[in-house]
């Protein structure tokens, strides 16, 4: 599966070898990615660059994927993104975790990548059509 409109994607990860091997997995098929290691600075980010899906890992040492959606909320940043939560942890209910704290979608990072795709796909279509 190949996207035929380019999807600009923001992957927020604080492992460099996971943002590695996302990114090159999504490129493949047809994403256009940006990473961040550091969810700090992703506000800043955001005000410079427009990003069709925010990729937010929910398990950062320096701050949270669910504490970065509430700063990303309570920041004067008026852009439209959809939210997507990724996590290889499956100690806990993550998609739960994810729906309650606002992120429009919740996605395993280790799945293989044609279903990591085909997930993403899927929670992009579904927003865009039902809204």
């Amino acid at each position: 599966m190949s996207i035929n409109i380019p999807i600009k994607l923001l992957m927020i990860d604080d492992d460099p070898t996971q943002l590695l091997s996302l990114r090159m997995r999504l490129e493949g098929f047809g994403f256009v990615v940006t990473t961040q290691s550091d969810p700090r600075k992703v506000i800043d980010q955001l005000n410079t660059t427009e990003f069709d899906v925010l990729l937010i890992d929910l398990n950062m040492p320096e701050m949270s994927g669910v504490d970065l959606m509430k700063s990303i909320s309570n920041s004067n940043y008026n852009g439209k993104f959809l939210s997507i939560a990724i996590s290889s942890y499956n100690k806990y209910d993550y998609s739960t975790v994810a729906e309650d704290a606002g992120f429009d979608g919740y996605i395993d990072k280790l799945d293989n990548s044609r279903t990591l795709s085909g997930s993403l796909m899927k929670i992009i279509n579904s927003i865009l059509y039902t809204k």
